[in-house]
């Protein structure tokens, strides 16, 4: 998995930052499989 395309560094960031959004007040998480949630060592 360390391999994989970082979708969160890649593309989310990104496109928030480019639409100026700082923050984000929360996160809705529809399960907790690992396509879905990841934890960020």
């Amino acid at each position: 998995m360390d391999n994989e395309f970082n979708v969160g560094e890649k593309t989310l960031i990104p496109y928030l930052l480019d639409r100026r959004i700082k923050k984000i007040d929360y996160v809705m998480v529809s399960h907790f499989d690992s396509d879905h949630c990841k934890r960020a060592d």
